[in-house]
């Protein structure tokens, strides 16, 4: 039995000591960030170690964190990254509890504007891509859902250069990880059908579908409802917090009234042109709603925030962070059932 949560990241070392049959029996960490724009990610591993572990063989590698007990089997497998690193789960057994993941969808293809025209859209594919990346590589069982089963359609401007400082790769790389999960998208489960029972978490991707959809889904707002009670996350990126908005108390109030939260500012939704087209704008009614709007100092730049089970990122720089604090928190408490 391994108790440990396997990482390799380029120019991220730890320093392991063995014993002579082979057990992990110490770890020294020492981490370093050779290439620049990597801080969340050291503050994550730092976050993570040190650990306890025993039995394990073969790991005598540089550049691997063994972190977080979480009583996982020794079968350990690679998966291809988004980023600039590898990681590498280690899945746990049948007879033990798996995480599971709900991640809420938005099932539609268009946003309306305030003139009523319907601007074609859906999820972003960032704010899909990556979480799920980082959730399976972490061992958590996945189920997708949206609205009524339908297949979600990614918003092409996500793919876009334009949208991703101006580089190629980015949009080339999340293409290339939502193909490899084609078969996943294209049979959906029911959102409107599952049950907070049968799930830890429940993360909602961004994207102006949501906006649509979600935001005015009275089962989805009681489905949140069900998660809150239980003490289970919920989580949401971007445009994904318009999904809290019809989660209510049985007075009938906002049911994350006083909590902090953020989202895609008004700031970052007037530089997308949008701001004086939009019906509502996600920002105003949150805040509007109840909640205790935060966001970064800059448009753009990564900003989570975290108040009871409640988990939320500002834009698409935020979905990786927001995953690995949710990935860090499952981990190191035991799933709620």
């Amino acid at each position: 039995m391994v108790i440990g949560y396997l990482l390799l990241r380029c120019g991220w070392k730890c320093d392991l000591g063995y014993s002579r049959d082979r057990s992990v029996t110490s770890v020294t960490v020492r981490i370093t960030a050779n290439r620049a724009g990597h801080p969340r990610g050291t503050a994550f591993l730092l976050n993570l170690c040190p650990f306890r572990a025993s039995s394990v063989c073969d790991i005598a590698i540089q550049r691997i964190c063994v972190a977080n007990e979480l009583g996982l089997s020794t079968s350990a497998i690679s998966r291809p990254s988004l980023g600039s690193a590898t990681i590498f789960g280690i899945h746990p057994t049948e007879s033990q509890h798996m995480t599971r993941v709900l991640f809420a969808v938005s099932g539609s293809d268009h946003w309306t504007l305030a003139d009523g025209t319907k601007h074609p859209c859906g999820y972003w594919p960032e704010e899909l891509a990556v979480p799920h990346e980082v959730f399976t590589a972490a061992g958590f069982d996945i189920t997708v859902a949206t609205p009524g089963g339908v297949r979600p359609v990614a918003d092409e401007a996500g793919f876009t250069p334009e949208m991703n400082g101006g580089a190629t790769e980015p949009g080339e790389r999340f293409r290339a990880y939502l193909d490899s999960i084609a078969d996943t998208l294209a049979s959906p489960a029911d959102l409107n059908t599952v049950r907070a029972e049968d799930y830890d978490l429940v993360f909602v991707p961004g994207g102006h579908g949501p906006m649509e959809d979600l935001a005015v889904s009275d089962r989805f707002g009681a489905l949140l409802s069900d998660f809150t009670a239980a003490s289970k996350p919920v989580a949401a990126v971007c445009h994904g917090p318009a999904a809290l908005l019809p989660a209510r108390t049985a007075d009938g109030s906002w049911l994350f009234t006083g909590r902090k939260v953020t989202g895609f500012s008004n700031a970052e939704e007037a530089q997308v042109g949008f701001a004086d087209k939009a019906a509502w704008l996600l920002e105003n009614r949150l805040v509007d709603a109840g909640g205790a709007f935060e966001q970064s100092g800059t448009p753009w730049t990564e900003h989570i925030t975290k108040d009871g089970n409640l988990y939320t990122g500002q834009n698409p720089a935020s979905s990786r962070p927001l995953a690995e604090t949710l990935v860090a928190q499952l981990t190191t408490a035991p799933a709620k059932t």
